[in-house]
This record gives C-alpha cells, sequence and structure tokens, in this order.
C-alpha cells in the first residue's frame, strides 16, 4: 500500500449503535485497502462507544475520537481536523457504501479532476439491477451543475481533495442545521478545477423520520435561509443559469416557511415572522429573475400550498 493513495474517511456518530457496526463493516470490506476510518462520536449515550472500540481493536485503520455533543457539522470539522489522507469522504453512521466505494471514486480521480460523485440511492433500493456507469463530466462554469443533476448537494456520495479543504480552511458551518453540506459544497467547487459524477449507485442511505426536514414542528429548519443567504452572498463566482436556481431555492424556502410557522409554539413564530420578512424585501431586491419553469413551480406552490408540502414530505420520506 505504500504507493497508494490514502484516502480518509470520516463518520460522525451521534447514538446509531442499532446501525454502526453495519456502517463501519461495509467500510472495512472495501477493495481499497489504504483507507483511515476516522470515527467521531459527537456525545453519544448508547452503545455506540463500545461498538466501535471493539471494531478498532480488531482493525488499526478505524481511528476513533470523542467529543461532547456539539452536532454533525462539528464532528465533521474535527475530522476533517484529523484526516492525513489525500482524499477525504464523509459516510453517515446509520448509512452503508458499497465495497467498491472509494476503488471507483479513485478509478476517476485525476490531477485535473477535484471532486468525484457517485449516485445514491436507499438501503430498501441496494439490491436493484446495475446498469452500465456512465461517467459525466463537468468543467468550468458547468462544475456547479453537478449538485442539480442527480448527484444533488449531498456531501456522503462524493470524495474530495483534502488539500483543498485545508488550505482553503473549509469546514462545515457550526450554527445551521439545514443545507450546511450544500453551503460547504459551493464554497468547495469555487476553488475546484474539474468535476466527475460517476452513474453507480455507490451510497445507500437510511430513511430517517426525525430530520429537520420532514418534523414541521422542528424550528431548526429556519437555519435554511442562513444557508441559502450564505450562497447567495457568493454570487459572483456562479454563471447566471446557477443563480437563478439559488433564487428560486429562496423562493421555495419562504413558501415553505410560511407554512411552516403554523406548527411552531406561540413563542418561537415571532422571530421566525421578522426571519421570513428579511427574506421577503431580499427577494424583491434581487434583479435576476427565475426560469420561467421554476416561476410556474412557485405559482402552483402558491395556489396548493397545503397539497405541494405533503407533496414535498413524502419526496423527503
Amino acid at each position: 500500500m505504500k504507493n497508494q493513495k490514502k484516502v480518509s474517511i470520516i463518520v460522525p456518530v451521534y447514538n446509531t449503535s442499532s446501525y454502526v457496526t453495519s456502517c463501519l463493516e461495509s467500510l472495512q470490506e472495501q477493495t481499497y485497502q489504504n483507507i483511515e476510518i476516522l470515527v467521531m462520536n459527537d456525545g453519544s449515550t448508547d452503545e455506540s462507544e463500545k461498538i466501535i472500540k471493539e471494531l478498532q481493536e480488531k482493525d488499526n485503520r478505524i481511528k476513533y475520537f470523542y467529543q461532547e455533543n456539539k452536532g454533525v457539522s462539528s464532528a465533521r470539522n474535527l475530522g476533517i481536523l484529523k484526516a492525513t489522507g489525500e482524499y477525504l469522504c464523509f459516510v453517515d453512521s446509520d448509512d452503508m457504501v458499497s465495497t467498491t466505494f472509494v476503488e471507483d471514486f479513485l478509478s476517476i480521480l485525476s490531477s485535473e479532476v477535484d471532486l468525484v460523485a457517485t449516485s445514491i440511492t436507499s438501503l430498501s433500493n441496494q439490491e436493484e439491477s446495475v446498469t452500465t456507469p456512465i461517467i459525466k463530466e463537468y468543467e468550468k462554469e458547468k462544475k456547479y451543475d453537478i449538485l442539480y443533476d442527480e448527484f444533488s448537494g449531498y456531501l456522503c456520495n462524493k470524495m474530495f481533495r483534502s488539500s483543498i479543504i485545508k488550505e482553503k480552511k473549509l469546514f462545515l458551518a457550526e450554527d445551521i442545521s439545514m443545507c450546511e453540506d450544500i453551503l460547504f459544497l459551493y464554497q468547495y467547487l469555487i476553488f475546484s478545477k474539474k468535476v466527475v459524477g460517476l452513474s453507480k449507485k455507490n451510497y445507500f442511505y437510511r430513511l430517517n423520520q426525525k430530520t429537520a426536514s420532514n418534523d414541521f414542528q422542528n424550528e431548526k429548519w429556519f437555519s435554511i435561509f442562513t444557508s441559502l443567504q450564505r450562497i447567495y452572498d457568493l454570487r459572483d463566482y456562479y454563471p447566471e443559469n446557477i443563480l437563478k436556481k439559488i433564487i428560486y431555492s429562496l423562493h421555495k424556502a419562504l413558501l415553505e416557511g410560511e407554512y411552516r410557522l403554523s406548527y411552531l409554539e406561540e413563542n418561537q413564530k415571532e422571530e421566525k415572522k421578522k426571519q421570513l420578512k428579511e427574506v421577503k424585501q431580499l427577494l424583491k431586491e434581487i434583479p435576476t429573475k427565475m426560469e420561467r419553469k421554476d416561476r410556474v413551480k412557485i405559482i402552483i406552490f402558491k395556489l396548493f400550498k397545503k397539497t405541494s408540502m405533503k407533496y414535498l414530505k413524502r419526496k423527503v420520506e
């Protein structure tokens, strides 16, 4: 393994004792062996620590770190600081990956490629027949399109070049709970040359019913506006078509936020109303318009808000 590139895989863990074994075993079974598995225990109170340490005793590629509970972004950031590999991946502790997850990434990476993404599907669909993988290349101003293709704005189905993350001091925002991953990706892409997507299902996620996305009573969802605002603030780096997509996301989030207000406690509503008012004002001041098809979607959302929200929730689930 001396001449092989080392890959760091960051796994944040918080009370996932029921799933963490299958997650880590899927990483241990990688066909590409020169990896370090950085397990970041974010203050778990279940049996997660015991399970991780038992696995660590049998595999010295597992590196274990503990911190008081600070959230998934903090755990990932600690992983970034501890990583020693030339390339870096993020895997959630309740998910699994294929045995060729790392090998497939590295087969595409080159001196010109700074990011590789793979397809993602639910664990219940992992046995689906695999079609011939398709490689999609995104260069120059097209690189942001990968976030709006089948590969989406997830962290967990991508491989990064560690030198870019560390030299540019890129970290996950710890003060937001929604879209912090896509904000990180936008920032990373600014410094990337060429990115590539592999249409092969290598990452398998577990459906989670308790996320901020599908819990309408979770006020943390409203941090999405902070994420989108920060993404918009970087607008000078984006081509016009991407800026239009960001503006559409702001419009859609505003409508969804107005709907979610009714599910909050009264003492939570005032601050969120103020936040929504600021977003409305921002959208009035933005000169760029949405694409026609996105304007139509917003009109439909306004007319059939309740039905649209049920559809969005079902899509998340």
